[in-house]
């Protein structure tokens, strides 16, 4: 039977992840047989019931509309598991209810805005035994899963060494040069959705899965500009209407050194550029071992969120593996619902992954604060 699924965060007004990204797969095959839209909730009871009926059209079913708190859809006998597609600030009020009430989850990345709250949701969940996942679309990128397999497999050796370099344009509407209005909270370090928080823990969740997570870490950030301009859509500028700045409150560069599970060593490094022209791959990343490397190139100008932009080819001691065609069908949160849906059998981020790779996260915050080396566990 299919699974029915209710969803905090999705109203068709604007332009949230949700109704872009995260539940237009569910309305095709082969996830239409495994998961049936059945309620959704959004803050006012107008959008709730304007979005229930648009969505019900595309499902094919009727949607329940809910709003404000979480504690009504999370008591709907006809709600089996509910998304969690809100601002990061929100998730563990929304969150917590409904593992209250016994439901499965889905969270979005971050779970918590901070590492107690998403420890909170991580041992709640254990406590009312419901399964859980984490919107950390990347572990579904053929470009992991190949890269995976193939240090699984032996193919470069004994890894020794990984170094990943990603650069963030200005094209991407977040932290600096320029922010969208609307996602004005990504730039108070405290709500969880600071840069660190959201591209190096995407970034560092796709590594980690494919080599291992850090156990140690030593962290350089800096702070280059002192305001971030705001406005309604990139490529605004001060003086047009609607653009204003404000003070940076974050860093917007990272360099990060550590020292994975296997004992190889890691160098990272986060760089958000003010502008172009850009010649260079926005992704780099290379894994050495005593057999070979593997080594990812990307030029797209989207390539530092490959968890989106899936990059479409690697090379393994030189040869070329093109992932163009893995990469076609469903976008990667499909492919998540997909092994959400296998049960046991899928593989898909828990809110317990979650929780260790938000450790690693606060543990680069706090190297780069302290410049002293940190223990993950001791975080």
């Amino acid at each position: 039977m299919p699974i029915k699924l209710g969803v905090v965060g999705l109203s068709k007004n604007g332009g949230a992840w949700a109704s872009m990204a995260l539940v237009p797969p569910l309305f095709e095959e082969p996830l239409k047989s495994e998961y049936t839209l059945t309620a959704l909730s959004t803050s006012s009871a107008d959008s709730a019931s304007a979005s229930a009926e648009h969505f019900g059209a595309a499902a094919g079913a009727k949607v329940k509309p809910y709003s404000s708190a979480t504690d009504a859809i999370a008591s709907d006998t006809d709600v089996e598991m509910v998304a969690v597609s809100v601002k990061a600030p929100s998730h563990l009020a929304a969150a917590l209810p409904i593992i209250n009430a016994g439901k499965d989850i889905f969270v979005e990345w971050p779970a918590g805005k901070n590492l107690e709250e998403t420890r909170q949701l991580a041992q709640r969940a254990k406590e009312k035994n419901v399964r859980s996942m984490v919107g950390l679309q990347g572990w579904q990128t053929p470009l992991v899963k190949k890269v995976k397999q193939l240090v699984e497999s032996g193919r470069i050796g004994k890894v020794t060494s990984s170094t990943w370099v990603a650069y963030k344009l200005p094209a991407v509407p977040y932290w600096y040069p320029f922010t969208a209005a609307s996602h004005l909270y990504t730039l108070d370090p405290e709500q969880g959705g600071a840069l660190a928080d959201i591209w190096i823990g995407h970034n560092l969740s796709m590594i980690s899965r494919a080599l291992g997570p850090l156990t140690t870490i030593n962290a350089s950030a800096v702070k280059t500009v002192s305001e971030i301009v705001v406005g309604p859509a990139p490529g605004a500028k001060l003086g047009d209407e609607g653009v204003y700045t404000v003070p940076a409150q974050a860093p917007d560069q990272y360099g990060v050194s550590g020292v994975f599970t296997s004992g190889a060593l890691f160098v990272g490094s986060w760089r958000a550029l003010s502008g172009g022209p850009f010649g260079g791959p926005a992704l780099l990343w290379t894994i050495d071992g005593t057999d070979g490397q593997i080594r990812v190139e990307s030029e797209v100008p989207t390539a530092g969120f490959p968890q989106i932009f899936a990059p479409s080819e690697l090379f393994v001691n030189g040869e070329r593996v093109d992932l163009a065609e893995e990469n076609e069908g469903m976008p990667m949160t499909g492919r998540a619902w997909a092994e959400f849906a296998k049960g046991a059998e899928g593989e898909y981020p828990t809110l317990d992954d979650a929780l260790l790779l938000r450790k690693q996260v606060e543990a680069i915050k706090v190297a780069a604060e302290t410049g002293n080396r940190v223990q993950v566990s001791s975080i």
